[in-house]
Formats: C-alpha cells, structure tokens, sequence
C-alpha cells in the first residue's frame, strides 16, 4: 500500500493514511483503484464512483447514496437547528439549495446549500468523508446569537440529513452489544459496527468537529475537546433521520473562521488490512479514518497473509507510510517496527490493555526492521514525505512461525 492522503493534526503529530492500490470486484479479480468522481451509468444517478471497494452514488439534487455489502444509505441535507433528537429544533434557513455543485477528483462539494453552509463528499478510498462547512459569516453570526442568549450555549447545534431509504444486512453492534437500527432513536457517542459472518465491513465514528484554515485544510488542536454526538432513527424498508450535534459551548470558542462538522464512514478493505493508534488511555481508535502519531505512541498494522503459502522464502517486504506533515523538531529520531506477536482487534484494543500496557507487551524486539530517521525539519514542517520499513525479516518469520493465528499480527 502507498499513502496519499491525510489530515492536519497539529504541532508534536505525524499523520498516516494508508490504503490499498487495488481491489477485487464482484468477480474476486484484482483491479487497480480509482477514486475519481465519474458520469454515472445508473440512470437514477448524476455521478457514481463504483472502481473501489464500496459503491458511491450522488444526485445533483443533493442525495448521495453509499453502497456496501448489501447495506444501502441514502441521505441528504435537510436543516440545521438546535437540540437534538425529539428535542431538535429547526432553525429557519429556508429551502435546502443543491444547485451549486462542483466536482473535482474525489470530491463533490454543494456551495451554500445555506446562507454560509457548504456540503462536501469525498471519496477517500475506504471512508466517506462527509463535511458539514459551517463559513466564517456563519459562525459569526452563531457566536451573536449565543451572546444575545437567544440559544444556550449549553445546547447542541445539529445537522440534520434525511435518510430517504436504507437497506441493511448486517448486524449492528455497539459497545460489544447488538442493536435494532429500526426499535428505538439510537444516541452514537462512540463507534458503530456493522458486521457480517463476524467481520467488521463498515462503521460509523463518533462525529469530529475541527477548524478549516484560510486554504480549507483542517486544522486540530489535541489539547482542545469538543463534545459531539449523533443520533439516528430509521423505519424499516424506508426512511429515518440522522444527525450530526456538536456541543455550542465547545463550538464558539474555536479560533475565527469556517468549521466543518465530519461524520465519516470507514468501509472494510476487503484485504484484511486494520491499524490502530495505542496511547496512554483505554480509548479505542480502530474506527478512525486517520491514524495519528505522536511521540509515546505505537501504531499497529495488520495485514491477512493467508494467502502465502508456509514457509515461503520472502526475499523483500517493506512498508511504506506517506506523512502529510510533520512537526518533529528533534534531530534524529529513530522508529522500528517490530513483529506483533500476541492476537488484537481494531475494534476493541487500547493502550491500557494487556499486555499492550507494559512495555514490549505485545510484540518482540527480536524480529524488528532496521531503524529510520523519520522525517524533522527544526522550527518547520515537513510535507509529504514518505517513510520505508524493511519488514522483510518480520514477515519471513510470521511464514516460518509454526502459530496457528498470523492474522491481525
């Protein structure tokens, strides 16, 4: 796999997303990916991307629709107000205007779908990137209104999308627990997993609220929380709503200018690829779209094997990282990898749980890549850079290794 894209993060991060250059059709052959938003041949839709692992549709009216082992989600933007669920209520924006629409690459963007409120949707491999752009006129006039106690800022401030139809085969759980999409109003403040014959295809993330900087380009501050939840409500074989909140209080203290409201969706791979962030909290990053790094953390690759024979002799493997920015200021820092020896879930593990809490818990030094001096620039930033493990040794020895189980190590 090679990296091309990533998000900002701030200073004391390196950033990664890796995907896969090809893909396997209905027919299991292997084709090369592409990405770019195209003419649809659906006559029910304007534009499709349908060369990659799952399926995305868009109307010029605003509907968008994403297709992923037999589970179907159409949604469009209908309002944005305070409170949420049963306690949503609507800010009059008048009438939803779709006929702004531009398409560049990956991407399509609606502009003042509202008075200062941008749609896009991007097609970013194995993520559907979904961002609300709340413009810098926009939250200007949020922070008035806030001031004026015309809304509390103790409240939500919600993007609300009808959900025109769903079709769903697989199992959602949350929290390890299966739940019925269609009994109840169901609140998601952490991931959502769809999943079939025990396999995690697609989940929903908690929404992420950030600032864009003058080029658009998120712009993340770690130390900074910012309170969100989401909120869905289906019917069987039709519609429902889904909304995307952000607390206001965290909202209005953000740095002057546009905001984006991001609920994305990560589809399985169909390679057997998962990574995952391990820091110093229980919390769980398996369902991030991005992957990020700083200095105490351990990243986690997986890759599905299975399909090299035992014992083969590797005579090169390596691992390659694309870094988007960054911000090392140390002369001189070195990073290894090293083999994975002990079973892990993307969806469950964390930095807090055994033996991935003790140090070298988890994996052996002894199998380990060669060392490189990842990317610094003293007082700058370093861009697009991209980074080589020589893990030819590591993954000779998962193939010579008599385990049973070489999947997610």
């Amino acid at each position: 796999p090679a990296s091309e894209y990533a998000e900002k993060t701030g200073p004391g991060t390196m950033t990664f997303l890796s995907y896969p250059k090809y893909y396997r059709d209905e027919s299991d052959v292997l084709r090369l990916t592409d990405t770019t938003v195209r003419k649809s041949n659906d006559p029910n839709w304007d534009y499709q991307v349908v060369t990659r692992i799952w399926h995305l549709f868009v109307r010029r009216d605003g509907y968008f629709q994403a297709q992923h082992k037999g589970d179907i989600f159409t949604y469009r933007l209908s309002g944005l107000g305070y409170g949420r669920g049963s306690g949503f209520r609507p800010v009059d924006l008048g009438t939803p205007d779709f006929s702004r629409m531009t398409i560049s690459g990956d991407a399509v963007r609606w502009l003042d779908v509202f008075a200062d409120v941008d749609l896009t949707v991007r097609y970013i491999h194995h993520v559907m990137k979904v961002d609300v752009i709340l413009k810098k006129p926009f939250m200007r006039d949020l922070k008035t209104v806030i001031r004026n106690e015309t809304a509390a800022s103790e409240d939500y401030l919600t993007a609300r999308f009808d959900i025109d139809f769903t079709a769903i085969q697989s199992v959602a759980r949350q929290n390890g627990v299966a739940r019925d999409l269609f009994a109840e109003e169901l609140s998601l403040n952490g991931p959502l997993y769809f999943e079939q014959n025990e396999r995690i295809v697609h989940t929903i993330r908690p929404v992420v609220v950030y600032g864009l900087d003058e080029n658009g380009n998120p712009v993340w501050n770690a130390a900074e929380s910012i309170r969100t939840n989401q909120t869905w409500q289906l019917s069987p074989h039709a519609g429902g709503i889904a909304e995307m909140s952000v607390y206001l209080d965290d909202l209005i203290r953000l740095p002057e200018g546009d905001v984006a409201i991001d609920p994305s969706t990560t589809f399985d791979n169909d390679t057997g690829a998962v990574d995952t962030r391990l820091d110093t909290t229980s919390q769980v990053y398996g369902s991030y779209s991005i992957v990020n790094w700083y200095y105490a953390d351990r990243l986690l690759y997986g890759f599905d094997i299975s399909t090299l024979p035992d014992g083969a002799l590797v005579t090169e493997a390596e691992l390659k990282l694309r870094v988007y920015e960054s911000y090392l200021s140390y002369d001189e820092v070195d990073a290894k990898a090293y083999k994975v020896t002990t079973s892990w879930n993307e969806a469950t593990v964390d930095g807090q749980e055994s033996p991935w809490n003790t140090a070298g818990g988890g994996y052996t030094t002894d199998v380990s890549s060669p060392a490189i001096e990842l990317p610094h620039n003293p007082g700058g930033v370093v861009y697009g850079a991209l980074i080589t493990f020589d893990v030819t040794e590591i993954l000779q020895s998962h193939l010579s290794s008599t385990e049973s189980d070489v999947y997610n190590k």
